[in-house]
C-alpha cells in the first residue's frame, strides 16, 4: 500500500463506517485484512472494500499522509523549467497506484525516450558484450539494439520504481532488458536477463506492465504530439544536425531526426500559418543536403528497417521514395 493515493471522501466514508459499527464482528466485515495477493498489481480505484484507511494487518504501522496529486503525463511540458521534477513525481505515482497509460501518454514517454543518450557506454559495452542474449561485435550492434527495443512494436515496456524511490522505463524483448531513465533522459543500461521479474522486484524495486506496450512504434500506432514546442525541438534536430545521419556509429540518433523530419511535416500540414518563410527556408536547405547525399551507403542503413509502407508524404522514410523524390525534384529544377 505504499505510495497509493486515496480519496479522502473514501477515507471518511470508511471512518464512518467503522465508527457506527456495532461489533467487533461488523468492523471485520467493514474492513477485513486482506491477503497480500488480493493487493498486489491491482490498481488503488480497484482494490477491495475496506482498504482507505489502516490498519492493513496485525502490528500494522501505515501512516496515512496528507498527499497531491502529481500532474498527468500528457500535461507535462517536457521542454518546460521544472518538467523533469514533475515526470518524476508523476511515474512514482503511476507505479505506486498500478495505474496504466493511455496509448498517447505512452507514446509521449517513449517518444521522450528516442532522445535519451547514454551515461556509460564504452564501459556498459564492454561489460555485457559477450552475454547469451547480446554478444555484440560492436559498440553500433548495442545502439541499434537499443533503438530497436525503443522504436519497434513487440516488446514489453514496463515502468518500475527502483529501489522504491527511482523511476525508470524498461524495454524488454527476448530475454535483452533495456531500462532509461526519463527524469535525466539517459540510457542506463542494456543486458541480457534470464527473469524479468525477477529483476524488475530487486532491490525492493515495484513495477507495472503496461499492456499497451506491444502497440507502441516508432512509426506505426504513435499519436504524434503536434504542439509547436515539439516542432521547435523537431526543426532545431532536423535544421543544425541533419549531416548527423551519416554517423553511423549513432543509429539511436539517426532514428531520432528522421523523426523529426516526420513531426516537421506533420506540423506544417496541420500548422502551416505558424511556420515562418525563414523557417520553411532552412527545412528545405537541410532536404536538399539529404537527397544530395541520398546515395551514401550510411543514409541508405540509417533508413532501412522503417515499418510503415513507402509513401511520397513522408520520402525520407524509404530509400525508394527518397530516391523519386530526387528525382522529382531534378525534374522540376530543371523544367525551370
Amino acid at each position: 500500500m505504499h505510495g497509493r493515493i486515496i480519496s479522502v471522501e473514501e477515507a471518511v466514508a470508511l471512518r464512518d463506517a467503522l465508527i457506527n459499527a456495532k461489533d467487533p464482528e461488523e468492523v471485520k466485515q467493514i474492513a477485513p485484512w486482506r491477503k497480500p495477493e488480493e493487493i498486489e498489481g491491482k490498481p488503488t480505484r480497484k482494490l477491495p472494500k475496506g482498504m482507505a484507511l489502516p490498519p492493513y494487518h496485525f502490528n500494522c504501522r501505515t501512516r496515512t499522509v496528507m498527499a497531491k496529486k502529481a500532474r498527468r503525463i500528457k500535461d507535462i511540458d517536457f521542454a518546460a523549467a521544472g518538467a523533469a521534477g514533475e515526470l518524476r513525481e508523476s511515474l512514482r505515482q503511476i507505479i505506486n497506484n498500478q495505474e496504466q497509460l493511455s496509448g498517447k501518454e505512452l507514446s509521449k514517454l517513449v517518444q521522450r525516450a528516442m532522445g535519451a543518450k547514454w551515461e556509460r557506454m564504452k564501459a556498459h559495452f564492454n561489460k555485457h558484450k559477450s552475454e547469451k542474449y547480446t554478444n555484440w561485435k560492436t559498440i553500433s550492434e548495442m545502439n541499434q539494439m537499443v533503438s530497436d527495443l525503443i522504436r519497434k512494436g513487440g516488446r514489453d515496456i514496463y515502468l518500475q520504481l527502483y529501489q522504491g524511490k527511482f523511476p525508470q522505463m524498461v524495454f524488454y524483448k527476448k530475454n535483452v532488458l533495456l531500462v532509461i531513465d526519463l527524469e535525466r533522459n539517459i540510457i542506463r543500461t542494456i543486458f541480457s536477463v534470464k527473469n524479468i521479474e525477477k529483476q524488475l522486484t530487486r532491490r525492493n524495486s515495484k513495477f507495472i506492465l503496461q499492456k499497451k506496450g506491444k502497440t507502441i512504434s516508432k512509426w506505426v500506432g504513435m499519436e504524434k504530439i503536434l504542439d509547436k514546442d515539439t516542432f521547435e525541438l523537431a526543426y532545431d534536430a532536423w535544421v543544425n544536425h541533419v549531416t548527423d545521419l551519416l554517423d553511423e556509429a549513432d543509429p539511436y540518433w539517426q532514428d531520432r531526426l528522421l523523426i523529426a523530419r516526420t513531426e516537421i511535416e506533420d506540423f506544417l500540414q496541420q500548422h502551416p500559418d505558424e511556420v515562418t518563410p525563414e523557417q520553411r527556408a532552412a527545412i528545405l536547405k537541410a532536404d536538399e543536403w539529404l537527397l544530395e547525399n541520398a546515395d551514401n551507403p550510411a543514409i541508405k542503413k540509417a533508413i532501412q528497417g522503417i515499418p510503415d509502407p513507402p509513401s511520397p508524404k513522408y520520402w525520407w522514410q524509404d530509400v525508394n521514395t527518397l530516391k523519386e523524390e530526387k528525382q522529382r525534384r531534378e525534374k522540376v529544377n530543371s523544367e525551370n
